[in-house]
């Protein structure tokens, strides 16, 4: 059964940083907190800032570091500024889990275009850059993660 050390030991996420896009709810909050309990340095990234700073406010009572990035996922430049204000934190980012979605219920048949389209921001073009951001990193070369 997988429990906490091993998957740090398995990931090695002790004294790393991770960027997690998607952060304030779901499944890229999981994946934060789940990080964070493993050792790593949380970049919490989300369109959400409200809730982000509960989830970083849950990190810090574990013990943990982390900070909130208010990130629009589908501006490239909203990214762009986003993985800065990283830079500015921590000094690197050596793994980037891209969880930002667009969830809310709609039927296919009956979804509005622009749904569509900001579903598209952020799934294609806004993973891309997120990832780009992360990738072209110095230190990155040696140990980076990307997951989708």
């Amino acid at each position: 059964m997988m429990n906490l050390e091993s998957i740090g030991a398995m990931f090695g996420l002790q004294d790393k940083t991770a960027v997690v896009t998607g952060a304030a709810t779901g499944s890229g909050r999981e994946t934060a907190l789940l990080y964070a309990r493993a050792g790593a340095r949380i970049a919490a990234l989300d369109i959400n800032a409200g809730e982000l700073t509960g989830l970083v406010a849950e990190i810090a009572a574990g013990g943990g570091t982390a900070i909130a990035v208010p990130m629009d996922q589908g501006d490239p430049t909203s990214i762009v500024a986003a993985f800065a204000s990283v830079d500015a934190t921590f000094p690197n980012i050596d793994v980037l889990p891209n969880c930002a979605g667009l969830y809310p219920p709609a039927k296919f048949e009956t979804a509005a275009t622009g749904l569509r389209d900001r579903r598209l921001d952020l799934n294609k073009p806004g993973c891309f850059i997120c990832s780009q951001e992360g990738a072209h990193r110095p230190e990155w070369a040696a140990w980076g993660r990307i997951g989708h």
